[in-house]
């Protein structure tokens, strides 16, 4: 039978989703490994064993963030304009203050300056040429990269967003002194007027794309043994999917792909549930992702960070942190306690796997409070209470404390990172996150979300039906996305018909490149946008223009509109006191794919019926409470739960605190609604 099949790869789990041709789903988790490809062999070997012959291949993988955030990228040179050799190391971005989301490495350059051969050449801002390349110059720049041993180039010459001209010839020259060289442009990577993001984009790249071409490579492999011959369609961090051969041109894209694939599944279940507003909160083993969704989509952004690495791309705008079920506790040197951002991951795991793993996690405590049933995936893996209170009892001794009261301290630590993160995102985006409806996801979501409503003042919180496959799931609802930027022109005048010919031509720019990803042709749709800032400000906003050709009043409407987002978001406006300048031009191009229907369940026939009772610790009455378990299957449309209690499947558990009420839609997500106000 001859399949879809979604798989996402993440730091503790593999998700393996699939759609059949008669409408049936299989679901599987599988402990990832720390090869990647690895991990997409064990899951086609899983398929075959289900007698599964896939078809077609939705794939996100985290290679690219795992090498971004732990600075293991291959080494690559970079040719710049001369004078400007130390761009990378005098604009490298100050460290946000370490709140646990991340590990404090130092973010340092991802070519060092022994790396950098300066080129003498120039442009304006203009894009004039004032100094040519000197042609007698390349073949020692040619002798250079065999001296130092590299092999891939980045050039990112000045002012090449305006001309990308120079940038070619000088490829052009090299590859006619040494044809081995693999050469990649600023101009090409990233035509934006901005110096420093431009080349470190260029440079993340060059370095990406071995490691995701390698991947690439050996996925393919996998795919054909398992019987697959098309070629897989990758997310990207936009929340689309693109040809694997286009996204190895640039890994960039993929950071956020995931994440990305799992808020496009919330966006979508969220808006067939009637929430077309959220906070989205997805809490795997290893991190979690925070997003929002405002009109039935996610908001994107074209700018970011990870690692210490500028991203300038467009992208789910989603903040990670280290926080997950997997999140290792750990004594800070000042005594105090933390949880995250380092991770057991699935191998050996939390204690209580009885992996050999020794250290205390969120999951130990949540197994030891009997948040989490006494097996996980179906009974797939048990877990051991005693392991658990042992690392516990052991961790808590240095502060005279049982296991059970560590137990409730970790919970509590990782509950107020994440709730400080989802605050910190909403504020910073112009949300009162009391305003907000959160919804959870991820394998840890559910049993955290009730907690973090209360912390935040949310009186209503969504877990859909199957939260633990979010990314997955997310890959059969996203469309085929590709994305082109250029410069506007360098005068502030904003001339409708010069940039209705722009927009056109990257729409043609981005229609080529669909074809020859041999993407269906039909049907396809376009949308524009622009970066609007003001002047002497470098801080932009991204808008949306209209189809079409363009008028005055279209764009005095984008100002003003420009005008008031600034408001709504910094808290102020020159409206009337400075002029407003274009930077960059955007254009995306969407190949719409057929999406399979969302699934609904059966009405509930008569009472819900518990499967067990247990006594769970809830921190509204900082004790335990006996209550009642029930399996999420058994639940159908219209079922009614009062907390506490707790609702358990194959790849979550969810926690009802006594405060709180839950209703089963017709999709089968479970909403909570807050009895008591907070």
């Amino acid at each position: 039978m001859t399949t879809t099949v979604g798989i996402d790869i993440g730091g503790t789990f593999t998700d393996v989703l699939v759609y059949n041709g008669n409408g049936s789903v299989f679901r599987k988790k599988i402990p990832s490994s720390s090869d990647p490809a690895e991990s997409l062999h064990t899951a086609f070997s899983v398929l075959r064993t289900q007698h599964l012959s896939p078809g077609t291949l939705l794939y996100s993988t985290t290679l690219a963030t795992n090498a971004l955030l732990q600075h293991r990228l291959p080494r690559i040179g970079l040719l710049i304009t001369a004078g400007f050799r130390h761009i990378l190391e005098l604009n490298q971005p100050q460290q946000e203050p370490d709140d646990g989301s991340s590990p404090s490495l130092p973010s340092r350059p991802v070519v060092p300056l022994e790396d950098i051969h300066e080129v003498t050449e120039r442009l304006d801002a203009q894009g004039n040429v004032h100094i040519s390349i000197a042609a007698e110059e390349v073949p020692a720049i040619a002798a250079w990269c065999h001296a130092q041993n590299l092999k891939t180039l980045a050039i990112s010459l000045l002012h090449s967003a305006r001309n990308p001209e120079p940038e070619r010839r000088l490829r052009a020259l090299l590859l006619a002194e040494d044809s081995s060289l693999h050469v990649l442009l600023s101009s090409d990577v990233l035509p934006e007027a901005r110096e420093y993001e431009r080349t470190a984009a260029t440079c993340l790249n060059a370095a990406l794309q071995s490691l995701l071409g390698a991947h690439l490579s050996r996925i393919g492999r996998s795919m054909q043994e398992g019987g697959l011959h098309q070629p897989p369609l990758v997310m990207q961090s936009s929340g689309g999917l693109h040809g694997g051969e286009r996204v190895s041109q640039r890994p960039l894209t993929t950071v956020f792909s995931g994440p990305s694939a799992a808020a496009v599944a919330m966006a979508r279940i969220g808006a067939a549930s009637g929430f077309s507003n959220l906070v989205t909160f997805d809490m795997g083993g290893t991190s979690t992702d925070i997003a929002l969704v405002r009109a039935g989509q996610p908001v994107l952004t074209t700018h970011g960070q990870v690692g210490g690495h500028p991203l300038r791309t467009p992208m789910v705008d989603i903040t990670s942190i280290g926080a997950g079920g997997g999140s290792i506790a750990q004594v800070d040197p000042d005594t105090r306690w933390r949880v995250g951002p380092l991770s057991a991951g699935a191998d050996p795991g939390p204690g209580c796997y009885g992996r050999g793993g020794t250290q205390v996690t969120v999951t130990d405590a949540n197994l030891l409070l009997h948040r989490l049933p006494p097996s996980l995936l179906g009974g797939a893996l048990p877990l051991s209470q005693e392991a658990a209170e042992e690392a516990l009892f052991a961790f808590g001794q240095s502060r005279c404390k049982s296991a059970t009261e560590t137990a409730q301290d970790i919970v509590q630590l990782v509950n107020h990172t994440m709730c400080g993160a989802i605050r910190r995102v909403c504020t910073q985006r112009g949300l009162d996150p009391r305003e907000a409806t959160l919804m959870a996801g991820g394998g840890a979501g559910p049993l955290h979300a009730a907690d973090l409503s209360a912390l935040l003042g949310i009186s209503t919180v969504v877990v859909p039906a199957q939260p633990g496959f979010a990314a997955p799931f997310g890959l059969f609802y996203a469309d085929v996305r590709e994305d082109y930027a250029a410069p506007a022109p360098p005068d502030a005048t904003l001339d409708p018909q010069r940039l209705t010919h722009l927009f056109t031509q990257l729409e043609h720019q981005a229609e080529a490149t669909l074809s020859q990803q041999s993407i269906p042709a039909a049907p396809r749709k376009f949308r524009r946008s622009a970066d609007f800032h003001y002047v002497d400000m470098s801080t932009h906003l991204t808008l949306d223009i209209p189809q079409g050709r363009l008028t005055s009043d279209i764009l005095h409407q984008a100002v003003t509109q420009f005008h008031h987002q600034h408001e709504q978001l910094c808290g102020f406006s020159f409206q009337g006191r400075k002029d407003v300048h274009l930077s960059t031009l955007r254009t995306t191009a969407i190949a719409t794919r057929p999406k399979p229907a969302l699934p609904t369940i059966a009405e509930q026939t008569g009472p819900v019926q518990p499967i067990d009772t247990r006594s769970v610790f809830f921190f509204e009455t900082r004790g335990f409470l006996t209550c009642p378990v029930y399996t999420r299957t058994h639940l159908g449309a219209g079922a009614a739960l009062t907390g506490p209690a707790v609702v358990e499947q194959y790849d979550a558990t969810t926690l009802i605190p006594p405060d709180c009420r839950a209703r089963v839609d017709q999709f089968g997500t479970l909403i909570l609604k807050r009895t008591i106000s907070q």
